[in-house]
């Protein structure tokens, strides 16, 4: 292994509704490896829609994925957390130049653009373009009662909480050679980032260095395999081996999948295409999105990148983390590699066999991995 000595930064810890996901990360530059990474499951109830619901299971849950992590060790109690998406808020707003203080003028307009009171939020902002006239203002912000249940939490866990992000700005990082230290700004390209979680989806433009706004979809991975479970009359663990193996290869079992998400996908196309459509209308000094770029659970979805290539006539793939960090093959088959087997009974395949695949889970990590690699990159 490349460990010479345990890390000193912090955890990147990824919470949602229906698992926990942690990655501390070692090394310097552009040589990060991951020196200790663990996902557990979370009972139902324990967070609903960002809103932590049981605190003391939560708590408790924080600790054993940090005690008992599948590869590695974890060597610290500091963390980066995500804020949920939903309950947080990433705008980009412009600001005159004038005799008042920056901060001032930030404060009496940004109740103009977060649809809560001043004093029910915390925020942060960065300038992101100086003109003439003119300053351009990347603000971020989260209601006071989310982020005092998250920081109750960590204190519940004996945890010390470095910095919140939003899942978008770790994506980014994680996903994007424009957020490396070194790399030339000028060269900086557009791009739309979706991210398909279990529970919801979100799709979050980035261009010019700097996330400029992003908007849910209307994808889910539970979703796509309740709908595959209920129309084929199969479980649900039947149903997410369906999911994985056949995905919307047309090939794979007759196309059964492909035909039973096909509504799922159309509606997904149209609200990037809504998307991209806004972003033209209200960010024309902006150049065009080059790549969309699919990360999360979901993402691995069979085809998916191809047909949305298709509809929006932009290049799309799946996002490559792997680029940013060096893994060991071995690691990565321990680690991410899984392998899924469906008897051809369940799925009536032309071929008549089993149907089986294996799926590289790396992107279910992304957020965990851009939030651990916050402050090495800050650091450098």
């Amino acid at each position: 292994m490349f460990i010479i000595k345990t890390s000193k930064y912090p955890i990147g810890i990824d919470l949602s509704d229906t698992s926990l996901k942690a990655v501390q990360l070692n090394g310097k530059k552009d040589k990060l490896f991951i020196q200790a990474i663990n996902k557990i499951s979370l009972p139902d109830g324990v967070i609903a829609e960002g809103e932590i619901q049981k605190p003391e299971v939560l708590a408790k849950s924080l600790n054993l994925l940090l005690d008992k992590p599948k590869f590695g060790v974890f060597s610290s109690k500091n963390i980066v957390a995500n804020l949920p998406q939903t309950k947080s808020y990433i705008k980009i707003i412009e600001i005159d130049n004038g005799p008042n203080d920056i901060s001032d003028s930030i404060e009496n307009e940004i109740e103009n653009h977060i649809p809560l009171a001043l004093n029910e939020i915390f925020y942060d902002w960065q300038i992101v373009k100086k003109t003439k006239n003119k300053n351009i203002i990347l603000i971020g912000a989260a209601p006071k009662n989310i982020i005092n249940q998250y920081v109750d939490v960590f204190k519940r866990a004996k945890l010390s909480i470095n910095a919140f992000e939003t899942e978008s700005i770790a994506n980014a990082r994680a996903l994007l050679e424009e957020e490396r230290p070194k790399f030339n700004k000028n060269d900086a390209a557009s791009y739309g980032i979706i991210d398909i979680g279990a529970k919801r989806a979100a799709m979050a433009i980035y261009t010019k260095n700097t996330l400029v706004f992003t908007i849910s979809m209307p994808i889910s991975g539970q979703e796509v395999t309740e709908k595959i479970s209920k129309i084929l009359e199969i479980t649900q663990d039947q149903a997410e081996k369906a999911k994985i193996i056949c995905g919307l290869d047309e090939t794979k079992a007759k196309g059964i999948i492909n035909e039973v998400l096909s509504d799922n996908i159309k509606k997904l196309n149209n609200k990037i295409s809504e998307a991209l459509e806004f972003y033209a209308n209200h960010y024309p000094e902006y150049e065009t999105i080059k790549k969309i770029i699919l990360t999360g659970g979901g993402a691995a979805i069979k085809k998916l990148d191809k047909l949305i290539e298709k509809s929006t006539s932009i290049e799309a793939e799946q996002g490559k983390i792997a680029d940013n960090l060096i893994i060991n093959d071995k690691i990565i088959d321990k680690i991410f590699i899984e392998t899924h087997n469906l008897s051809n009974k369940i799925i009536k395949n032309s071929k008549n066999q089993n149907l089986s695949a294996k799926q590289n889970s790396i992107l279910g990590y992304t957020t965990a991995i851009g939030l651990a690699m916050r402050n090495i990159y800050l650091d450098i």
